[in-house]
Formats: C-alpha cells, sequence, structure tokens
C-alpha cells in the first residue's frame, strides 16, 4: 500500500546517527526525531513492516542525545525558535 511506501521513505531518511531531521544538511532534531518515531511505532501496531533496526537506532540516539542524570532529550535553542508552538525544557 502507499502507506508502506511512506514508511519504507521514513526509514529511508534516518540519519546515520539514528535521528530524523529537516534537511539532508541539518543536524537530527528531538522534534522531528520524536514524531517519527511516533510514525513508526504506529505503523508497526498497525501490522505494517517496520525493520527493528530503525528502532534500535533511534533507541540509541535519544540515550546518546539524552542527559545522563535526568535521561532527558531537550530541544536545542535554534529547534525552540524555529517551531510554531512553545517548547519549554524541564
Amino acid at each position: 500500500p502507499s502507506v508502506m511506501k511512506m514508511i519504507d521513505r521514513l526509514v529511508a531518511d534516518q540519519r546515520e546517527d539514528g535521528g530524523f531531521g529537516e534537511r539532508a544538511f541539518t543536524r537530527s532534531s528531538l522534534i522531528l526525531t520524536g514524531w517519527a518515531t511516533l510514525c513508526l511505532k504506529s505503523a508497526k501496531s498497525s501490522g505494517l513492516r517496520v525493520e527493528a533496526e530503525a528502532f534500535e537506532a533511534v533507541r540509541e540516539w535519544f540515550l546518546t542525545n539524552a542527559d545522563p542524570e535526568t535521561r532527558l532529550v531537550t530541544p536545542t535553542a535554534e529547534e525552540r525558535a524555529t517551531y510554531p508552538f512553545r517548547v519549554e525544557p524541564g
């Protein structure tokens, strides 16, 4: 189905670091990585094929970018400034 094509495209767009970003030349973004992860999880929960490697890579991205004490990932100042909604750390 066409939904599967979109899921395949999303997985193909996953960065080498496991995250997702807006453009090829921008770094992986917390917000976009979060949304992409929700899409992949929803697809898998709906019975569509999503390779385990996609989830393993995104898990590693979150672990790499999380604060070691709180285990939270917060958006960068640039991310907070570029999205139409307000995101406050903490």
